[in-house]
């Protein structure tokens, strides 16, 4: 009498997971699909026929450059600013854009960087903008002057910053996992970030103080004048 035997495979995702570098519900989907499937490696891999035809969508390129236009062109009267709302309402009435309805403009919006609550405000003073005006184009014709190491042209700035730390030691990353960091942190002080670079020279110095004082700034600009220009006839700020 003849007699079948059932050989049974023991799968272990996980450390298939760590092998492959891939999530562990990654390799489990996989083996249900290959399971499914009758063992057929190509049908396994291979993407699933559509059974229906496809559909074109309504929102394309076109439409997406149509409906940020929309959102950044001025408000109807008796409106401060577009809202979702306004916009689901306006291009009902347009012939060329396809009714949508303001979730989704919101998601088209979003994906195009175009945020409506957000606002740009200008630093240029109300009582002498062409002053001000004057003087900027001043130092924009001074950033495209071609590079010459005589006449460097540097800029220098700080920017205060905040020290922390982790109260728990972070839990590195692993296949299939990020670095995992705890929410809270703990201050270790603050410090102050010096920073001067020549871009056509590709040079840099970042050097950090404790603190900021009129004292600090005058020994960076004295350290960059005497001790990293080389030998200048002058200098442009």
């Amino acid at each position: 009498m003849r007699t079948t035997r059932t050989v049974r495979v023991r799968c272990r995702p996980r450390r298939w997971s760590q092998r492959a570098g891939v999530h562990v519900g990654t390799v489990a989907k996989i083996s249900r699909v290959y399971a499914e499937r009758g063992g057929d490696v190509e049908a396994t891999i291979s993407r699933k026929q559509r059974l229906t035809p496809l559909v074109e969508p309504k929102v394309t390129g076109e439409v997406e450059a149509r409906l940020t236009a929309l959102a950044c062109s001025s408000p109807p009267e008796g409106h401060a600013r577009w809202s979702l709302r306004l916009l689901e309402k306006h291009i009902a009435l347009v012939e060329d854009i396809p009714d949508l309805d303001h979730s989704t403009i919101g998601r088209i919006l979003e994906r195009g960087r175009c945020v409506l609550i957000l606002k740009q405000c200008w630093t240029i003073p109300p009582k002498a903008n062409g002053e001000f005006a004057a003087r900027m184009e001043d130092v924009l014709d001074v950033y495209a002057r071609p590079h010459d190491p005589n006449t460097p042209v540097v800029g220098m700035d700080e920017k205060p910053y905040q020290l922390v730390g982790h109260p728990r030691d972070p839990i590195p990353a692993a296949p299939g996992r990020d670095r995992t960091e705890d929410s809270e942190y703990v201050r270790h002080g603050t410090c102050s970030i010096f920073v001067w670079v020549e871009p056509l020279a590709g040079r840099r110095r970042v050097i950090a103080s404790p603190q900021r004082t009129s004292v600090d700034w005058a020994q960076e600009v004295e350290h960059l004048l005497t001790s990293t220009t080389p030998t200048p006839t002058g200098s442009c700020w």
